[in-house]
């Protein structure tokens, strides 16, 4: 069913010893500091070295591989096991007859190349030691309902050596924007109360990158780019979250804040009012924003150097699109661009043929797709009539993207063809959860998510046509929190593309039936050699044969192991032994 897959270049190691070579690239600043030395020169190493060069090899220090060695000094290995506990430096054999004709210009040439060997080694290891203190870096655009909490808990809980989460930008889409922004404020104020308590019985903190880096909390967009507001609160609740909190106005990010500590401060919850008095003070562990949420976006690709921080997309995407049109030079910054959206060959969960975060907004969906086509005007959505100036609408449209824009958007996509099969059932999430929250003792972040939950495991139960006889069956599909595993481990050799060069995915946005499909060429057609490259001509309706025209959107086909993954999540956010499903 999945077409061939290849793993993603230019990422960092994830443990795994049963996996092939990771094929990193050349330069040494993206080579990770843990399979360097920290002395590559020390008197042990250049006995080494001397050592091999008798031999008739030369160490190539530009190369590593996920091969760990078993020996604490093998023959192998250029530095002890302690050294380089996940990589070893390979040997590369010389080509005899001409490194050992024993000329003297040979010689010097040798000695030439060992210097340089040297250099880049001792560049390799400053850039890969800057490297190793930023790990991979991300940006989350979401519209917290159940998964999307779910996903923020597993970012949150990671290692600070695997991700850093810069912000959190929010949108509307299953709920509206303010009670997207309750949520957050909510689950800032259980993780805290969760550290409290694992603190005092001892246990480690955990949230590690939320504790290393602050990130902050923007409000982004109320409302879609055209059509109408379509929110799943019939599923998540009208508050997100399965209804455990009980619409508002457009308001300036500035009057959204206020509203929500006004009112959450006289409410009648007590923790409710807790969260509102925590986000309020300098040492909460976010940063209230009173910028729009893609101004955000824009400032963190403009203070950081290009390809070095990436966004997590897993609602809508409206505040991508509104962030390209005010600057897409500085938007193309962007290392990549993950998102969760789309049905290609699986059946929609809004209409037959759409995913909800595409159909809710089709049109900026459409948009920051047609950023990764080498002419963006080939995809981009048609231009609605123009307002009337009588009528009462300010709505302005987003122009086109300008002309020979310096690069295009890499997007990793992951459609319901991938997430569908990643999914936690309810037996597993009491299995592991229950000790948490049977205690004398319980876990304040476990009783919270319990909570909303176990209410999703209810509504499922009642959606579905033919409920499975065993209530531990019904399973809860982890859509966003699987593009946060993929954060943690982008260079996992078992994530797998449909096509490594990407494929040309387009955005129905004007259907009256197929609004938000995801469209895809399956004719078996050769590319057209002549014509404009911008425009259709007779015999190819749409311009879908011209060699520049279209998207290139990288599908993500397969991952580490969907039947775990939920466990996994589980075991991370909570602390808890999920016994052979460790990542």
């Amino acid at each position: 069913m999945w077409g061939p897959t290849s793993p993603l270049p230019q990422c960092p190691y994830t443990p795994n010893n049963n996996q092939q070579p990771t094929q990193f690239s050349s330069s040494p600043s993206r080579l990770p500091n843990s399979f360097l030395p920290s002395d590559p020169f020390s008197a042990r190493k250049r006995r080494r070295e001397r050592e091999r060069d008798q031999a008739g090899t030369e160490i190539r220090m530009d190369l590593l591989y996920d091969d760990p060695c078993s020996d604490s000094e093998c023959d192998e290995c250029h530095v002890e096991h302690h050294d380089h506990p996940r990589g070893r430096l390979p040997v590369r054999e010389k080509a005899g007859s001409q490194e050992q004709s024993g000329s003297d210009e040979s010689g010097e040439k040798k000695d030439v190349v060992k210097d340089e060997e040297k250099q880049r080694a001792v560049k390799a290891g400053a850039e890969s030691a800057s490297a190793s203190a930023s790990p991979n870096r991300i940006l989350i655009d979401t519209d917290p309902g159940v998964d999307d909490v779910l996903a923020l808990l597993l970012a949150f809980s990671a290692k600070k050596e695997e991700l850093e989460v810069l912000g959190v930008t929010l949108t509307w889409g299953n709920i509206d924007v303010v009670s997207c922004l309750r949520n957050v404020v909510s689950m800032f104020h259980w993780i805290e109360k969760e550290m409290a308590w694992r603190k005092e019985r001892g246990q480690p903190e955990g949230f590690d990158t939320l504790r290393k880096t602050k990130p902050f909390v923007a409000v982004g967009a109320q409302e879609p780019l055209a059509d109408q507001i379509v929110m799943a609160d019939y599923f998540h609740g009208i508050d997100g979250l399965g209804g455990i909190h009980s619409s508002h106005p457009h308001l300036t990010p500035e009057e959204t804040w206020k509203d929500l500590f006004a009112s959450a401060l006289s409410s009648s919850d007590k923790e409710t009012r807790e969260a509102a008095k925590e986000a309020q003070q300098p040492n909460a562990i976010f940063t209230p924003s009173n910028r729009r949420a893609h101004q955000e976006i824009l400032r963190v690709l403009k203070e950081n150097e290009p390809n070095t921080v990436s966004i997590v997309a897993i609602g809508p995407l409206t505040n991508l699109a509104l962030a390209a049109a005010e600057d897409p030079e500085t938007f193309l910054r962007v290392k990549e661009v993950v998102v969760m959206g789309g049905a290609i060959k699986e059946i929609g969960n809004v209409t037959p043929v759409s995913e909800f975060n595409v159909y809710a907004d089709s049109v900026a969906a459409a948009r920051v797709f047609a950023l990764t086509s080498p002419i963006p005007s080939t995809t981009m959505p048609p231009v609605p009539p123009k307002v009337p100036e009588s009528t009462s609408s300010s709505h302005k449209y987003l122009g086109p993207y300008p002309p020979n824009l310096s690069r295009t958007l890499k997007l990793v996509l992951f459609p319901l063809d991938i997430t569908e099969t990643h999914a936690l059932t309810c037996a597993d999430f009491t299995k592991l959860t229950s000790p948490l929250v049977a205690a004398s003792s319980a876990s304040p972040l476990a009783t919270w998510v319990t909570a909303f939950v176990q209410s999703t495991f209810a509504k499922i139960t009642s959606l579905a046509s033919a409920p499975p006889e065993n209530p531990g069956d019904v399973t809860l599909a982890l859509h966003d929190p699987l593009t946060i595993w993929y954060a943690l481990s982008p260079g996992h050799s078992s994530w797998g593309l449909a096509k490594p060069e990407g494929e040309d995915i387009r955005v129905e946005t004007s259907g009256q039936w197929t609004r938000g499909m995801c469209v895809v060429d399956e004719r078996l057609r050769a590319r057209r050699t002549h014509g404009p490259e911008d425009s259709e001509i007779p015999g190819d309706a749409g311009n879908w044969l011209s060699p520049k025209a279209g998207n290139r959107i990288c599908r993500m086909v397969k991952s580490p192991g969907p039947e775990r993954f939920g466990r996994i999540m589980l075991a991370r956010i909570f602390q808890v032994d999920a016994g052979k499903d460790c990542f």
